[in-house]
């Protein structure tokens, strides 16, 4: 239902814009999605949110693969989550979703999570452009480690996954592309204990999105040094620059 209103509102906005070429309509604005939008129906404060498709603003998009049972799980994509776990006690957090910081913001309450799958790939945020005159350049994003992964990089998991030691990562790597064609990618990595480092992301921080230009999809990887390691990253804030010609 979502996708269908997506693509309904996509339709009348280009209905309008082709009946109104002779008072062509431009608006330059920086745009932030911070995923604290109303109506998001969360159990719990700590909880999870899972949609196949969560739209905002009608511009920008982020699918996933849930699995359709009543207490749905993520099977790939993203999904919106609430949870967060700072401090280490050997345990798990309550899901794998949760994230070590509190949210950027000292009101905020949600965040976006990014789990990667091979059996469920959804990858990538989608952007409709209103127009070919108009361009969506991201700008950049606010990424934190989950609680689950930094236990694993720091303490081990307990059942013969060890911690991190000399030479491990991880990594997360955005691709744009519009109109099919590659248009940058950025790599940054969650935990780098590669020449000598021992470093590990455990507060939210900006990684710089400008290198990928004018996009109308971002595909999101991650990747590590050690297999099924790290799958899941939290996101917030991903900030545009927009420029929508109407």
């Amino acid at each position: 239902m979502k996708r269908i209103k997506l693509i309904f509102v996509l339709a009348v906005t280009l209905l309008a814009a082709v009946s109104c070429l002779k008072s062509t309509n431009k608006q330059n604005f920086i745009w932030d999605v911070s995923f604290e939008e109303e109506g998001l129906k969360f159990h719990a404060d700590d909880s999870t949110c899972f949609n196949s498709f969560v739209s905002f603003g009608n511009l920008i998009g982020f699918s996933a693969v849930v699995s359709g049972e009543e207490n749905e799980n993520l099977l790939g994509g993203f999904g919106l989550c609430r949870g967060v776990d700072p401090t280490l006690t050997g345990t798990a957090a309550k899901t794998p979703y949760h994230c070590f910081a509190h949210p950027y913001l000292e009101n905020e309450k949600t965040f976006a999570v990014f789990r990667q799958s091979g059996n469920m790939p959804e990858e990538q945020i989608i952007f409709n452009i209103p127009s070919a005159q108009s361009t969506i350049s991201p700008r950049g994003v606010m990424l934190c480690n989950t609680h689950n992964f930094i236990q694993i990089a720091k303490l081990g998991n307990g059942f013969g996954e060890g911690k991190f030691t000399s030479g491990d990562w991880a990594e997360v790597k955005f691709t744009g592309s519009l109109n099919g064609a590659e248009t940058g990618s950025v790599s940054f990595r969650m935990a780098d204990f590669s020449g000598g480092k021992e470093e590990i992301v455990e507060e939210w921080t900006l990684v710089d999105l400008s290198p990928l230009g004018s996009v109308d999809k971002i595909d999101i990887s991650l990747s590590s040094s050690r297999e099924n390691v790290f799958q899941v990253v939290c996101l917030d804030h991903v900030n545009l620059s927009c420029s929508l010609v109407f």
